[in-house]
């Protein structure tokens, strides 16, 4: 499990820096749960329908994790909490749009579906 966010050093960072050796298991999670959970509160009021703290460069950090996990064959998985960005299903949908290309990989090189 990769973590992003709060206390934690940078997902991507962690991945570049250590690689897959390290991984015992062939499923691996990563979750984006953003650095100020009071700060985004207070800016959405707890409403989860805007991104109110764009987060582009870390999504598309993670997304490029992703991928090279899934080239790996490792079963990958992407955690987005609202408190990243302020809104889940919008950081998702900017994640899907950069993570279609692999989507074509899989299928040409008979993979399946990735799991991410």
């Amino acid at each position: 499990m990769f973590v992003d966010g709060y206390y934690m050093p940078p997902a991507y960072g962690v991945f570049e820096k250590f690689g897959t050796d390290s991984l015992t298991s062939n499923t691996v999670v990563v979750r984006l749960l953003g650095s100020d959970r009071q700060g985004i509160e207070m800016k959405n009021r707890k409403h989860w329908t805007e991104v109110v703290d764009p987060r582009d460069k870390t999504i598309k950090e993670i997304s490029e994790l992703v991928k090279k996990l899934i080239r790996k064959k490792f079963d990958s998985c992407a955690d987005f909490n609202n408190h990243l960005e302020g809104s889940a299903p919008l950081s998702i949908a900017k994640s899907v749009g950069l993570l279609a290309e692999e989507w074509v990989y899989c299928r040409r090189e008979g993979a399946g579906e990735p799991t991410g």
